[in-house]
């Protein structure tokens, strides 16, 4: 899946692309970008993709810390009936703050453990509701960027006439910078 709509690259960014050959290339290049923002933020591929419509389950281990950290999920998708589970049991003294889950005592007083090395099976719509608008605008210049080289453009100019070639422009960098991968996150 690719980031941002071929239509709307077009509109927005190259509005000389007529040809049925020019949109097709266009359309790979647009692929070709999203890959290299994944790559670029450490991610799997279509990590920025819009999240399943269903719920699905995964694994997370407690570290023996009040709170269970998680990766992006849409969020309330997680159910509070039989969202959090140990063992096929359901776990309900918890709420959900910041993306994390942190345990509560009684009157929601927040409180107790996630048990360490305890493996809790978690029900959420993992990932974006929609692509970040960020990363739709970082693929439609990347993809520029990258079909402006196949005509000829190979950089920017500087103001003294010297040229310099990136793989990737700076405000394509400064867009994605938020969404690279930090050491310590949970993907």
């Amino acid at each position: 899946m690719t980031y941002a709509a071929l239509e709307e690259t077009i509109t927005d960014c190259l509005p000389e692309v007529k040809s049925a050959n020019e949109r097709a290339a266009l359309g790979r290049l647009l692929d070709a970008a999203s890959r290299a923002i994944d790559s670029k933020c450490k991610r799997p591929v279509n990590y920025f993709a819009p999240a399943a419509a269903q719920p699905s389950p995964r694994n997370f281990t407690g570290e023996g810390m009040n709170y269970l950290r998680l990766p992006v999920h849409i969020a309330n998708s997680i159910d509070l009936e039989t969202g959090v589970q140990v063992a096929g049991h359901p776990v309900k003294n918890w709420v959900e703050q910041g993306g994390w889950l942190y345990m509560t005592q009684g009157l929601g007083k927040l409180g107790g453990l996630w048990v360490r090395g305890v493996l809790y099976n978690v029900r959420a719509r993992w990932g974006y509701e929609a692509t970040p608008a960020d990363i739709v605008l970082a693929c439609k210049d990347l993809a520029t960027h990258y079909f402006d080289k196949h005509r000829g453009v190979i950089g920017q100019t500087t103001p003294n006439g010297f040229v310099i070639e990136r793989d990737m422009p700076p405000t394509v960098k400064t867009l994605i910078a938020p969404y690279v991968r930090k050491e310590f996150e949970v993907v």
